[in-house]
């Protein structure tokens, strides 16, 4: 296995613990878990790698994180299985924020590297 399918194996892996965390023992913080997840997604953006290697694992992280804390939290009267589409849509927008916090990241690395 390579370094950047490992990488990416544990952004999954973190994105199921995180999510869930956040419903079960972190649940008491709530917007704090935002602030967790963040602290996650920066310090994953920060393994060494290529720009789309980065995006990709921070893409990962941050679906696997937004789609597993729906899923772990969900408590509602319908099947769970009727709730996946909008979860997963919740896991895209979750992706995109972790993949644009990477960004802000790898900005603000590079500079101050000059």
């Amino acid at each position: 296995m390579t370094r950047q399918t490992g990488l990416w194996f544990v952004a999954a892996v973190a994105g199921v613990v995180s999510g869930w965390l956040g419903t079960h023992v972190l649940a008491f913080l709530t917007w704090g878990n935002a602030l967790v997840w963040l602290v996650v997604t920066v310090l994953l953006g920060l393994r060494p790698g290529t720009k789309s290697s980065k995006a990709l694992r921070l893409g990962t992280y941050g679906f696997v994180t937004g789609f597993s804390f729906m899923c772990f939290g969900y408590a509602g009267d319908q099947l769970l299985a009727t709730r996946l589409i909008p979860f997963a849509i919740i896991g895209l927008v979750c992706a995109a924020g972790a993949v644009a916090a990477g960004f802000v990241t790898h900005l603000r690395v590079a500079r101050s590297n000059r």
